[in-house]
Order: structure tokens, then C-alpha cells, then sequence
């Protein structure tokens, strides 16, 4: 379920904040609007509570897949970069339809959020 979806300029690129509820928990990525293939990008995901209070995991990654094609497994773990806030820097290895899932290990279970998009041709 979308809840929001915001577009801002951060100089020359230009981000989308999505926005997911999944268990009582918000999961807001921001990633760029339109990623071209083979460039390397951020992307932050922050996790809050029904309160919008910000919420620790013990361990938050990121799985970049392609729901059309059988790939690898490309999952970078996210640092740490402030309360409920987490990111990785990575590329995207060709163009097409591609899922991000944000997966959240809270009080010892999982919880996931996916956003799709597409990605440009390089």
C-alpha cells in the first residue's frame, strides 16, 4: 500500500520517498526517480511506529531483485545512519522492471516492504 509518494531535487538528482505500512510500522524509501543502469545510487530506508517515533532493528538489508528474470542474490546490508534510519549505496546491473524489499529484523522477526520501479537502459 502506497501512503505517499514525494519527489525532491538533492542537486542534480532527483529522489522518490515512497511510503509502506506493514504491521503497524512505516517503511519510507527513498531512492532515485529514475535510475539508469550500471551507475551507482543511495538509497535510505527509515522505519517508525504508529506515533511516527523512529525504530531500531537489529539488522535491516536490502534485496534488489528482477520479478521477471531468475538473477543472483544481491542483498548489501544497510548502515546505520541515524534512529530508525538505514541506507546502502549500490548499482543496478542492467535495465528493466526491478523490486527493492526492504526487510527489518524488530524484536526478532522480519519484516518486509517492496517498492517497485524501473530502471533505464545505460
Amino acid at each position: 500500500m502506497i501512503v505517499g509518494i514525494t519527489i525532491g531535487a538533492c542537486g542534480a538528482a532527483t529522489t522518490v520517498v515512497e511510503e509502506r505500512v506493514v504491521d503497524g510500522l512505516t517503511i519510507t524509501l527513498e531512492r532515485p526517480a529514475q535510475p539508469v543502469a550500471l551507475r551507482d545510487y543511495s538509497f535510505t530506508a527509515t522505519i517508525t511506529d504508529t506515533a511516527d517515533r523512529p525504530v531500531e532493528a537489529t539488522l535491516v538489508y536490502f534485496d534488489f531483485t528482477m520479478p521477471q528474470m531468475e538473477m543472483g542474490v544481491h542483498q548489501p546490508i544497510a548502515d546505520r545512519l541515524g534512529p530508525g534510519k538505514y541506507g546502502v549505496r549500490t548499482l543496478y546491473s542492467m535495465e528493466g522492471d526491478w523490486r527493492i524489499t526492504v526487510v527489518a529484523t524488530i524484536d526478532g522477526r522480519d519484516v518486509r516492504a517492496w517498492f517497485d520501479h524501473s530502471v533505464l537502459p545505460p
